[in-house]
């Protein structure tokens, strides 16, 4: 009977990261517009805040992103293999499709000076509306 409810409590205190990731509060960082004829585009932040976890998100089209250099204002670069086809948030389906959530370390937790984010479109957008690349942040505690 001990064991059961040492097990429950354990299960209980592992849901707790699970519910607190579910309230992070997404920022916008920056964004930019995608072109058929470049594979490359730089996202300039809005803001000079520091976070803690980035995202990617599209409008208007379907992207393949292949990977980002993040230059800090402090001088680092790192980059991140993203591998990851992004659809539309307005698709159809009612799901929106984000990058996969890039957690940066403490020493990586800076303002962002740049994003530079190499990127394939999975088909030809439409001519009407440019497609857009956002990043998304969460601000650094």
């Amino acid at each position: 009977m001990l064991a059961r409810f040492c097990y429950a409590m354990l299960l209980s205190f592992l849901a707790l990261p699970t519910c607190t990731l579910a309230d992070d509060s997404w920022i916008e960082v920056g964004s930019a517009k995608a072109r058929v004829s470049e594979n490359t585009l730089t996202i300039f932040p809005q803001t000079k805040d520091a976070f803690s976890k980035l995202r990617f998100h599209i409008s208007h089209g379907d992207v393949i992103l292949h990977q980002a250099r993040v230059y800090l204002a402090k001088g680092d670069v790192f980059h991140v293999n993203l591998q990851k086809t992004i659809k539309d948030k307005k698709n159809g389906d009612g799901g929106e499709s984000y990058s996969r959530i890039i957690p940066l370390i403490v020493s990586q937790q800076s303002p962002i000076k740049k994003i530079k984010v190499f990127y394939k479109f999975k088909k030809q957008p439409e001519v009407s509306k440019p497609v857009t690349i956002e990043l998304f942040g969460i601000p650094a505690t």
